[in-house]
Formats: structure tokens, sequence, C-alpha cells
């Protein structure tokens, strides 16, 4: 566990004076006697407290920390007043990404004067959850985390014997987030980035409490030196060749007979859809009409769910189609893109001339990529009603995003104005829009200043701190 007393806590601590603050640092005492029993602290720190407590009241203070000490009614009014909230860090996944989330979002709730916990439940560590057995928080926190999913040995989820609702922040879609949303505890909620996928938990998960739109923030690069636009067009992203998803598509094709492969065509002629709206509408086809898992599909929510589920390889496959689709008329226009990530250093982009390769990046390093570009492409991952970090990140570092769009960009913001859209039907139009807005450079500032200061009111950490404890408090 990673164990710190905040700056938030401190803060308390100071605010406070006399007893009252002796008070709190008995119950901060109490709420970790078994770490400090764990690590040989713990006499010496009674000792303190103990001294501490005679220069006030022996006949108050005492008795006090006794009370703290063995958990009586003293402490669990203290514990349900100044319990801190739970962060879930450490996972190493997407170069880091997830666990600079949630160190950030711990760091604006602290911010925002919330005693905060971090705790690495990875590798080795995992065991460890169960020191949380019987512990109250305000709030417990993971980022897209498997900790909420942990059982015991008699089959029974650990979380329920830690008090305080749990939130799990996901950033996929969560139809492929299954097992994670099924098993969790009692008192199970969800935060994420996407309209569509509050919509389709609330429809298909109805052991999630509550779900809330609550996306990752953006950031600001951070540099004691001025920062001068190196890249006219940059990319931070990936490329998979949508043919490797083939084999795995024609095994869920044979088992569907043919609904697979049909799905995959129609949705090529539909990419505005979401994964589920799209395959409502295609279940409807007359070509499909008597096929019998379209049939058991279109009449039962459980049936549906089941065969959007099996096909995750054909929504990847359409994903990278569109993706490989954008990348190539770009690399057909001969405009110089700066490509960043391993996936282009070999196969289909390793040879484009007018590519210039860079290795992957920290998430610190992308914001610098950002920067120091004066466009930067963006292509979502399907979130056809979300808003993502990497939109925040670039709008808030001064470069223009290009990207596909979503509803929340169109309700938050305005195309042409805080950003520029391109329809992913019309692949070709994007080099145009690119090389438009390159020799542009009256509008290229106008957009930068325009979505700078419009994501900087809307999407950083400090906003989604104050958000997360608005609904915290409602709940």
């Amino acid at each position: 566990m990673e164990q710190k007393i905040s700056g938030s806590i401190q803060t308390v601590i100071m605010k406070n004076t006399g007893f009252e603050k002796y008070r709190y640092e008995c119950y901060l005492f109490a709420r970790h006697q078994d770490i400090y029993q764990k690590d040989g602290s713990f006499e010496e720190r009674l000792t303190s407290l103990i001294t501490k407590g005679m220069a006030f009241s022996k006949e108050e203070a005492i008795p006090f920390l006794e009370d703290m000490i063995r958990h009586g009614s003293a402490y669990e009014k203290m514990d349900e007043k100044h319990c801190p909230i739970m962060v879930y860090v450490g996972d190493p996944k997407c170069y880091g990404v997830i666990d600079h989330f949630a160190r950030n979002f711990a760091t604006a709730l602290e911010r925002q004067g919330c005693p905060v916990e971090l705790f690495n439940p990875h590798g080795d560590h995992v065991a460890e959850l169960a020191d949380l057995s019987g512990k109250r928080f305000r709030a417990l926190i993971g980022i897209q985390t498997f900790a909420f999913s942990v059982k015991k040995k008699n089959g029974e989820n650990l979380h329920d014997e830690i008090k305080g609702p749990k939130f799990n922040m996901i950033l996929d879609h969560p139809v492929w987030l299954k097992e994670h949303l099924e098993g969790g505890p009692k008192d199970y909620y969800v935060l994420t980035h996407d309209d569509g996928y509050k919509r389709f938990i609330d429809t298909y998960f109805p052991k999630i409490k509550k779900t809330f739109l609550l996306p990752p923030a953006g950031e600001e690069y951070e540099t004691d030196h001025p920062v001068k636009k190196e890249y006219d067009l940059s990319f931070v992203g990936s490329y998979h060749d949508p043919r490797t998803f083939e084999p795995q598509a024609a095994l869920i094709d044979k088992k569907t007979n043919g609904l697979a492969f049909g799905y995959y065509e129609y949705m090529l002629v539909h990419p505005s859809l979401s994964w589920e709206d799209g395959l409502s509408s295609f279940l409807l086809e007359d070509n499909f009409k008597n096929n019998e898992t379209a049939q058991k599909a279109r009449y039962s929510r459980e049936a549906f769910f089941d065969l959007l589920y099996d096909m995750e390889s054909v929504c990847f496959m359409i994903m990278s189609h569109f993706r490989e689709e954008i990348l190539d008329a770009i690399a057909g226009s001969g405009i110089p893109m700066h490509v960043f990530g391993d996936t282009f250093q070999t196969g289909r982009y390793a040879n484009v001339k007018s590519f210039i390769r860079h290795g992957s990046l920290s998430f610190e390093e992308s914001l610098k990529v950002y920067a120091t570009s004066k466009v930067s492409l963006n292509i979502m991952s399907w979130h056809k009603e979300g808003m993502t970090e990497r939109l925040a990140n670039i709008m808030m570092n001064d470069a223009v995003c290009v990207t596909d769009t979503s509803s929340y960009l169109r309700r938050e913001y305005t195309a042409g104005e805080d950003y520029l859209e391109f329809d992913l039907s019309k692949p070709k139009d994007v080099p145009k829009l690119i090389t438009m807005i390159l020799s542009d450079k009256e509008r290229r500032i106008r957009i930068i200043r325009n979505a700078k200061e419009r994501s900087l009111s809307k999407e950083t950490w400090d906003i989604r701190a104050k958000a997360f404890l608005n609904l915290l408090s409602e709940l």
C-alpha cells in the first residue's frame, strides 16, 4: 500500500488548534495503527500522543485516545466525519497513462480539501487488499481497475467488506468490460466519458447502482522555457492492420451464420453509429430476417448483449479500417506528418517517406508533442458521444485539433471555431482540411485561442474533482 498523509490532511491539522488538533491526530493514528504495527513505529507514535495528551487533560485526552485505538463509539464518529477517499494507482498499462490519471485525480481531490490515500493493488500487492476490510472511506476510486472484481476464497466480493461507495472510471466500451462490471461490489458506481456508454450500462448492467458522465481530464505541458512549434502536423496514436482481426471475425461469422461480416459491411456504410445502434439497425436488414441468431438478438436483450460481446474482433476490424483509410489518405497526399508510436516502425507505413516516425511516448512527453505542434490529428476509438483526454490535451496545448466528432464535442464546443471536424466516411477530405488550416495562420491562431480558453474552463482535473464531489454529496 502506498501510505501517505496528504497535503489536505496536513491542512486539516493546521486549521485545528489545541485539543481538536490532538483529537484528529489520535484518529489518524488509530486509523493506521495496523500499518504502524507492521512497520514498528506503533510504540513510538503512541508514546508521543500520550505525552501530548497529558499536556491537555489526562482525564479527557487519554480516554479519548484509548477509544480511538479500540475503535469505539468516538472513533466511529470521527471516522464518519474525516475518513479519506481511496484512489487505486500503479496500473502499468497504456504506457502509464492510467496510473497518471489516477494520481492526478487524487491530487485534484486533495486541492479541494479532501484527505486522500493511495493504494497500489498490482502484482504482489493484490493480497494486501484484504487489509482494507472493515475500513471506511468517503469513496474508493479506480481507473478501469480490476480491484473491484477481486473475490475472497468463498466467492464473495472483497469490497463488500470495505465501507464506502466504489467508483470505477471506464475508458472503453462497457460491453467488453463485462467481467468487471458484473462482478463488482454491491455499492458499485461507474464514471464514463461517453453518454452512450452511460445508457448502455443503465440498460445492460442493472447491478451498477448509477453511472455518471465524468471523462478523464486534459493537462497543460509545463515548462520554464518558451515553446516553439517543431511540427506542422502530428499524430500520437497507434495503427493496427484490420486484416489481423479477420481470422477471429471469421470464427464469429461461422458461429452466427454470416452475421459478423454482414455487420462489418453494414458499419462501413454507417460509421456514425455506435456499436450497439449499428448492430440493432443491421439486425433489421432483410438479408438476415430468417437468421436464427439475428432473430434471438432482435427480441432478447440478453441475446443482443451476447451477440455484441462476440463481435469484439469485428468492431476492432471496423475501427482499424477507418483509421487506415485516413492514414492512407494523408500518406497519399504527401503532407509530412510526425507519427509517434511503435506500430509505425514496421508494416504498412514503415516506408512512407512523408511519415516521420518516432517511438512511443509517456503521457508527459505526449503533452510536449501537442505543445510543439501546429496541428494534431485525432481519430476517435469509436466514442460516438464521448470526450477523451487526447482531445482535451490537444486543445489545452495550443494545437489545432483535427478529429472525427462526437455528440459531446458538438454540445460543448463549436466545429470550425474550437476544432476542425471530418467525416469518417470521407477520408480524402482530411488532407484538404489539414492543408487548409496549415496555410491559414490567422484562422489557426483563432481556433487555438478559442479551444484553449474553452477546454481550460471545462476539462481540467480540478473541474473533474469538483464535479465528483458534487455527485458524491448527492448519493
